[in-house]
């Protein structure tokens, strides 16, 4: 293949990710349903992002394996005519009260969860096999159409709430995710899923790889926290209007994808996660015990959202560097069925812990205290790997 047929697919990767990454700003929902339906706990809508999860996660392995045998297009048809029946499914809730609605929001859930998945697990591997001696890079690359989402799309929606109904808008930008991922797909149809023995049998799965996936769930888990309830964390602890700190995290978000892209070019990517997770863990547990960082709470925030960019980068090139290339889609797909486990228990638990104590200032305790426990295992795994 071309290089510049590489840097073609490369671009539609990103792009694809980038108009599908409305659904980072799914926060900006929460407190607009809540309102709707006169609902005076989150944890009833947080239940939905779980179902997503648990959906993503059984499917994740099927994913995976369908990408190694039959490519990147198949996977992305599916993801495309599932965000079409979730967004009708959530277009129909506003005929309801909330004892009916919520079916189709929890159905609509599922089949987000299903397009998750198909885009999860056809680009990111893609791009690890369109540039196999680069591969941080090349997924850092494709993880800024989700990072460069995080900027355009919050005032977007923020816009689009204030013109229209909240179900006439997640009406719209699923429409968007179903065209661009349908018209992506059409064009990557008959790409080899990354050359030849992709889709061989599968061998025995590493006991490094195994032992991995617990700070993986653990660092998800953290993330998903603050991520599931960014917008009302922003408003709550940094007294600051969510859209607006949003869009600036999308630009954080961006910055750290590069950054880390790069920064596992030079290092060994066994030293770049307890580096990521530590990061993660001295950015949020200031801001999450003492009150008075006011001034400083955006910044560190900031600072969070860069390395969560970094995360998954430092994830899926672990694949590629540390075991079967030509296994990517199988393995990528156990990894992200520990993300997905990680987002079905984080936003139910996230939701539970705002309920019962009546602050979003106790889900960053929480999930600082996730990402330190994340970051001790990953230690133990680097020091115990070198003595081997």
């Amino acid at each position: 293949m071309s290089i510049r047929s590489r840097h073609i697919y490369a671009a539609l990767g990103l792009t694809v990710l980038l108009l599908n990454g409305w659904r980072n700003a799914l926060s900006l929902f929460l407190n607009p349903m809540l309102n709707f339906y006169s609902l005076s706990i989150a944890t009833p809508i947080a239940f939905g992002m779980t179902i997503s999860s648990a959906v993503a996660l059984m499917l994740s392995p099927t994913m995976g394996r369908l990408y190694d045998r039959r490519g990147a297009s198949l996977p992305l048809y599916i993801a495309s005519a599932s965000q079409l029946v979730s967004g009708a499914l959530m277009w129909l809730m506003r005929m309801f009260e909330w004892s009916v609605a919520q079916v189709f929001w929890y159905a609509g859930a599922a089949f987000g969860g299903i397009a998750m998945t198909g885009l999860a697990l056809s680009v990111n591997p893609l791009m690890a096999a369109l540039y196999p001696s680069r591969p941080g890079l090349a997924i850092a690359f494709a993880q800024l159409g989700n990072y460069i989402s995080m900027i355009l799309w919050p005032p977007m929606v923020a816009a689009l709430l204030r013109s229209v109904d909240m179900f006439l808008t997640l009406l719209l930008l699923s429409l968007v995710s179903v065209i661009a991922t349908a018209l992506v797909a059409t064009v990557l149809r008959g790409r080899a899923p990354g050359g030849s023995g992709y889709g061989e049998a599968s061998s025995e799965t590493p006991r490094l790889f195994k032992l991995l996936l617990i700070p993986i769930f653990l660092i998800a888990s953290s993330s998903m926290m603050i991520i599931s309830f960014l917008a009302p964390i922003i408003s709550e602890v940094l007294l600051a209007e969510a859209s607006s700190v949003m869009m600036l995290g999308g630009v954080a978000q961006v910055v750290g994808a590069v950054a880390w892209g790069l920064m596992l070019e030079k290092v060994d990517v066994l030293k770049a996660l307890p580096a990521t997770y530590l990061i993660q863990t001295a950015t949020v547990l200031p801001i999450s015990v003492y009150s008075g960082l006011q001034k400083v709470a955006t910044p560190l925030l900031l600072c969070r959202l860069a390395a969560f960019a970094g995360e998954p980068v430092a994830h899926m090139t672990s694949i590629p560097r540390l075991f079967n290339r030509r296994e990517m889609g199988r393995l990528l797909g156990l990894q992200n069925t520990a993300v997905m486990l990680a987002s079905i228990t984080a936003p139910v638990l996230g939701g539970l812990i705002r309920d019962s104590t009546g602050t979003y200032r106790a889900v960053l305790i929480a999930s600082a205290m996730l990402s330190l426990l994340a970051s001790l295992i990953a230690i133990a795994i680097l020091l115990a790997n070198k003595k081997r």
